[in-house]
């Protein structure tokens, strides 16, 4: 990764079963200052026809790292169109924190479950991260003007920033819940669900 001066590895290891373990490593440059990060996880995109989720986490409602004590651990079950909160300008929303397991799957049940080496931070959205944040300089939209784009997208992060917020719109999260420049690792398995099978 030329632009931030530092080394991505991700590594595959698939057995017979169909499991998938995956652990993606960032090696960072301590040498150069680079901004805080957002997030630091992976994306994995399906087809829009796996609609429903469950999943052993804070919820029911949308929760972050600094917006979460409002919430629950426990077993929730939810559809991926109910994700996304309709804010007035399309952007991030539906994140659950502090997830053990989370499953995506059809109206028969068939679909995936992944799991992690430790607690994680999901959102599965029926619009991918580029469709909701379209930068400074594009025309600004809302939310009603968002298109279906055919697919379920999967977001599986090691740390996800906090929202800020505390005394304005424009705060930055207190530094507990920022996401600085620095090495991170995340190892997760995925697993398929097949349940027409059985």
């Amino acid at each position: 990764m030329p632009d931030v001066k530092a080394l991505l590895n991700v590594a595959y290891a698939i057995n017979n079963a169909g499991c998938i373990e995956i652990t993606q490593r960032l090696i960072a440059n301590d040498t150069i200052k680079i901004s805080n990060m957002f997030r630091f996880g992976m994306q994995l995109v399906m087809p829009e026809k796996f609609s429903k989720m469950e999943y052993y986490g804070r919820g029911p409602m949308e929760n972050y790292a600094d917006r979460n004590s409002n919430t629950k651990l426990g077993i929730y079950h939810q559809s991926v169109s109910e994700q996304y909160f309709p804010y007035v300008r399309p952007q991030e929303s539906g994140s659950k924190t502090d997830v053990r397991w989370l499953r995506i799957t059809n109206l028969s049940g068939d679909g995936i479950e992944i799991t992690s080496t430790c607690p994680f931070t999901t959102s599965v959205l029926p619009y991918s991260t580029q469709e909701l944040d379209r930068g400074w300089k594009e025309q600004q939209m809302h939310s009603s003007q968002l298109n279906n784009s055919g697919a379920t997208f999967v977001n599986i992060d090691k740390v996800q920033s906090g929202l800020g917020c505390i005394d304005s719109w424009g705060a930055l999260p207190l530094p507990v819940y920022q996401v600085p420049y620095r090495d991170y690792e995340l190892t997760f398995l995925i697993k398929p669900i097949n349940k027409s099978f059985f």
